[in-house]
């Protein structure tokens, strides 16, 4: 036999020879979360550039540049430090929002249509055209000013020809899932007499990039700089942009 049993500021418990007394909390001091007031409106621009970025965030990541995506006006941005990306929505947004890696993927997960948005002191909330919302904390912690990894000098071309059939080519053949450039040459490992190499016209001597990152801004990439400011690569897509550290 098993019952409940609402007391006045307790709830009983019985079941067989087993009993317990649990304390509820006051009403005054139980709190409904409430959304935030909308303040801007929003559409689906938003959530599809935060899916092209949010990858790069990572849930139990120990710092918020890690952890998080970048609100900043009307794009985001993501890091993991050794790649970074930024995508445009258009919305005018605010600035300096950091938007935990959990909240993304549950707003990702929703097919439910973008309406408006409003934001708090330490959070944030998102309405869908039903009038359902998603609301979340952000980080207090701020993201230090990354635009000078973003605008760093570059000189932006069309992607080679059989660029991305070479990395495929010899991606099983590397051992340490990295790409290896070569005049004119993919390669999988930094000697030419060891592993696979994929012949593309117009390839510089002397860059390495991961070959798991390079997959990343594949879907994206309309031109692009292997030897960007300090030995990044740059690329710039349809509202879409991104940098790779090079491996030295």
């Amino acid at each position: 036999h098993f019952s409940i049993t609402q007391l006045d500021k307790k709830i009983s418990i019985k079941a067989d020879k087993f009993k317990a007394l649990v304390p509820c909390l006051p009403l005054d001091l139980a709190q409904t979360p409430l959304p935030d007031l909308p303040m801007a409106n929003i559409d689906n621009r938003f959530s599809e550039a935060l899916n092209k970025v949010s990858v790069l965030a990572t849930e139990d990541a120990q710092s918020v540049i890690l952890a998080s995506v970048l609100m900043s006006g009307s794009s985001l941005i993501s890091t993991n430090r050794l790649m970074m990306l930024e995508a445009w929505h258009g919305i005018d947004l605010p600035t300096g929002i950091a938007l935990p890696k959990s909240f993304c993927v549950a707003l990702s997960k929703c097919d439910k249509k973008l309406a408006k948005f409003g934001f708090g002191q330490s959070s944030c909330t998102f309405y869908f055209e039903d009038e359902s919302w998603l609301r979340t904390q952000f980080f207090a912690e701020p993201w230090p000013d990354v635009q000078g990894i973003l605008n760093r000098k570059c000189n932006l071309f069309e992607v080679p020809n059989d660029f991305w059939t070479g990395v495929d080519a010899i991606h099983s053949f590397s051992s340490d899932s990295c790409v290896y450039f070569h005049k004119d040459a993919l390669h999988s490992h930094l000697t030419e007499d060891v592993g696979a190499s994929y012949n593309v016209t117009g390839i510089p001597k002397g860059p390495i990039f991961n070959i798991k990152q390079l997959k990343l801004i594949q879907p994206y990439v309309q031109k692009i700089d292997f030897q960007a400011e300090g030995g990044c690569l740059i690329f710039v897509g349809d509202q879409i942009r991104g940098a790779i550290a090079g491996r030295i």
